[in-house]
């Protein structure tokens, strides 16, 4: 209980400093978690317990709850030219990931998990593929500042390319299908206009969808490939329930009062998991690591805008 109640605390002072400071609340749960552990706040055996708990099986259940978000009457009413789009985009940054990684030797799996996080969903997405990836606490946290970082960069340059003659549509499928987070997105769209805000926001969905395929992906082609071992198909738990309750959704739509009960509840959670990860994260290693960091998720974002433009211009 007490490394629980350590990651709740933390988790709630981020909830009320994220609206003043303008920083995402998971940001903030994974920064405050790092100054509490380098000062030696909540590192003994009395907190590891309830601190692993909080760093593994909350933010599995903060991942199952995300599904319930997850609105495929809206996705494919994007069209196929446009989920098209979405998925050759995704296969393309993931493959490019693998073999960039490669290339540039990023140490453990922190390229990995930028080039999934941008693929995706952000901070979202790295949570999802971090517990069967990442062993090392801090290159989760790298690749969560990597991501967020570059997402606000994005979010505050990408709505300028309006200005070279492109669609409302083109613009929304521009942002939708690159920006890290739906607060990016939303914050890039809304300085366009509102119609692109609310069809970026919904294509962005459409790349959240596409997370359990995504993580099936991964887990059983690329990362089996860059350790060297035999493809095996063994999808964790947490997956299997965020296809389940995606797909019941669909035909069981929940009142959204208990819809928005059930966000608010995958934030406190996700919030929780963040601060107890960054108890555990080395400061000193998060700044060694930082830069080759965000020069690899610069190039990783490049090639997705890349990807995207040349997608606008060829069709």
């Amino acid at each position: 209980m007490p490394g629980i109640a350590l990651a709740a605390v933390v988790a709630t002072a981020a909830a009320f400093l994220a609206t003043p400071t303008g920083i995402h609340i998971l940001v903030l749960a994974l920064l405050l978690g790092v100054i509490l552990g380098n000062f030696k706040l909540g590192t003994g055996p009395v907190w590891s317990k309830g601190l692993k708990f909080s760093s593994s099986s909350l933010l599995e259940t903060s991942i199952v709850l995300a599904a319930f978000a997850v609105d495929y009457k809206q996705i494919f009413a994007l069209g196929f030219q446009t989920m098209a789009i979405l998925i050759c985009t995704m296969v393309a940054v993931l493959v490019f990931t693998f073999y960039l990684s490669r290339w540039l030797k990023c140490p453990g799996q922190t390229g990995y998990l930028i080039g999934f996080g941008t693929a995706i969903c952000g901070s979202s997405a790295i949570a999802a593929l971090a517990p069967g990836v990442a062993k090392d606490k801090s290159e989760i946290g790298l690749a969560m500042a990597v991501v967020n970082i570059l997402g606000v960069i994005g979010m505050v340059f990408l709505p300028l390319l309006a200005k070279w003659g492109f669609s409302n549509a083109q613009m929304a499928l521009l942002l939708g299908a690159s920006l890290h987070s739906v607060a990016n997105v939303a914050g890039a769209g809304a300085l366009v206009n509102s119609t692109v805000a609310q069809l970026a926001i919904t294509i962005k969905m459409a790349r959240v969808a596409l997370l359990s395929p995504a993580l099936i992906l991964f887990s059983t082609a690329i990362m089996p490939r860059s350790s060297g071992q035999k493809i095996k198909v063994k999808l964790p738990w947490y997956l299997i329930a965020f296809i389940a309750v995606s797909i019941a959704v669909i035909w069981l739509p929940l009142p959204n009062n208990v819809n928005l009960l059930i966000k608010k509840t995958e934030s406190i959670l996700l919030s929780m998991s963040m601060a107890a990860i960054g108890v555990s994260i080395n400061l000193r290693t998060l700044i060694t690591l930082g830069r080759a960091g965000i020069a690899f998720g610069m190039l990783v974002f490049i090639f997705v805008i890349t990807i995207l433009l040349a997608s606008l211009y060829l069709l």
